[in-house]
């Protein structure tokens, strides 16, 4: 519950931005989850949303190091969040639902296998659960062998200092870290945030699976071989704000861990294995993913090219048909008005995550490909 919790409130926290009072805030966090199954799916798909937005609202900064250093590490310990219950339908989860929708939902429930098949949806329609806490301690050992200076403040405040330079960068830890087990951990979401708004050196990624991260002369191998996180992860992290302002809108996001990728939709480009795509979707407008008259939001996903093929986050069979391909976000706008299913694919290029550039694939080199 501590998940869903914690969602819920975030999404107070940023209607209490938008001026609404501490009621209106209560009840619109409530309405913007919308129905229980969408909810218990939207946990999987954005559940490192909200600790971003907290984070780039509320400080615009946050940190992640501390004074110990010893042998550098191999790579940076991963696993997934514990705290993280996909698709749970017991009471205690219902009680924080809207009155209405937990009387819908324990109406359901109430028939014999309906409980299976409701967890079953959910399940098959949430991404699989990626390694994407990180150990901090391990983050401090790899900037101090990179010869990143490391000072703490008071608090959960450091200070960085990189090689070459003498004015120090602050960094504040309080609101990202997670203890699991007595050790602390960040997701990877909050570490880039925080890289990105507390230093101002390049942040080059390479690789796909246990990639590494360069900030500036350090290297932050992220994950381990048999626990590896997903570049990807990293990618969309690095995205979310720049293509937020592009459409106008909030969005949501998903990790590129499909479950199984050959039960989506797909597409070709004709391009080379291990070219990466941000695929922006507006499945949410055409379903009852949102209630409360709230507006719905684009997915964002970011996804690599597999043996000629890039998997989208549709679902055969899904009923809501082959959406088109688009070219713009206009586009994009423009069928979304005119309820038509819709799918816009940008190539990502640049190994700098602050200095990433999208290029839309117009619809004819564009072939979508059923599983």
């Amino acid at each position: 519950m501590t998940e869903l919790r914690g969602a819920i409130e975030d999404k107070v926290y940023r209607h209490r931005l938008c001026g609404l009072s501490e009621i209106e805030a209560e009840r619109a966090a409530l309405r913007d989850l919308g129905s229980p199954a969408v909810i218990a799916r939207e946990l999987g798909i954005v559940h490192t949303g909200p600790q971003v937005v907290r984070t780039t609202l509320l400080l615009g900064v946050a940190g992640l190091l501390g004074l110990q250093a010893v042998a550098q590490v191999n790579g940076i310990r991963a696993i997934p969040d514990p705290q993280l219950r996909l698709c749970a339908f017991d009471e205690d989860y219902l009680k924080l639902l809207p009155q209405t929708s937990a009387q819908q939902v324990r109406q359901q429930l109430s028939h014999p296998g309906e409980r299976g098949k409701l967890i079953a949806d959910c399940l098959k329609r949430s991404p699989t659960p990626g390694n994407q806490l990180l150990r901090v301690a391990d983050i401090w050992v790899s900037l101090r062998a990179g010869g990143v200076k490391v000072e703490q403040l008071p608090g959960s405040l450091y200070h960085l200092t990189f090689p070459g330079h003498t004015d120090a960068q602050l960094v504040d830890f309080t609101q990202s870290a997670r203890w699991v087990k007595g050790e602390k951990y960040v997701d990877v979401f909050s570490l880039l945030m925080i890289l990105d708004n507390s230093t101002d050196t390049p942040l080059r990624l390479s690789g796909t699976l246990q990639p590494v991260l360069r900030v500036g002369p350090a290297s932050l191998t992220l994950g381990t071989p048999s626990a590896p996180v997903a570049a990807n992860d990293l990618y969309t992290a690095a995205l979310v704000a720049p293509v937020t302002q592009a459409v106008g809108h909030e969005l949501s996001f998903t990790s590129s861990n499909l479950k199984d990728p050959n039960s989506y939709l797909a597409f070709e480009t004709g391009a080379t294995d291990g070219t990466r795509y941000a695929v922006l979707d507006n499945r949410n407008f055409f379903c009852d993913c949102m209630l409360g008259g709230l507006a719905p939001r684009y997915l964002l996903s970011v996804q690599t090219t597999v043996h000629g093929r890039v998997p989208t986050t549709v679902l055969s069979g899904e009923g809501q048909g082959v959406p088109v391909i688009v070219a713009s976000v206009s586009e994009l706008h423009r069928a979304t008005q005119q309820r038509q299913r819709a799918i816009l694919i940008s190539r990502i290029d640049g190994s700098d995550l602050r200095r990433l550039t999208l290029t839309p694939i117009p619809a004819d080199q564009v072939k979508v490909v059923q599983p």
